[in-house]
């Protein structure tokens, strides 16, 4: 997947946690640059409870997942993360 902003964007309604498993997400980039502090680089965003599991996740500007949710609801548990970005 290559892509711009956010590879991944899950929004989820209630209790029941989304699952993003067995993908591979690669080359997100972003706006503003690698390590300018911007979160349009992550590969996945998620607002709400959620797994993310079993996943490679490489090649990222800024953060490789993004979360706007509390984190005693998400997961993401063996997942390979790799590369991150670096441009000038």
């Amino acid at each position: 997947m290559n892509s711009l902003i956010f590879g991944i964007s899950i929004y989820t309604q209630g209790d029941a946690p989304a699952v993003i498993k067995e993908q591979h997400a690669a080359l997100r980039l972003g706006l503003q640059g690698a390590g300018k502090g911007a979160y349009d680089g992550a590969l996945i965003k998620v607002n709400g409870p959620c797994t993310i599991t079993n996943n490679i996740i490489r090649h990222s500007d800024s953060n490789s997942i993004y979360q706007t949710f509390k984190a005693r609801r998400c997961r993401s548990p063996r997942n390979v993360f790799f590369a991150k970005c670096s441009r000038t």
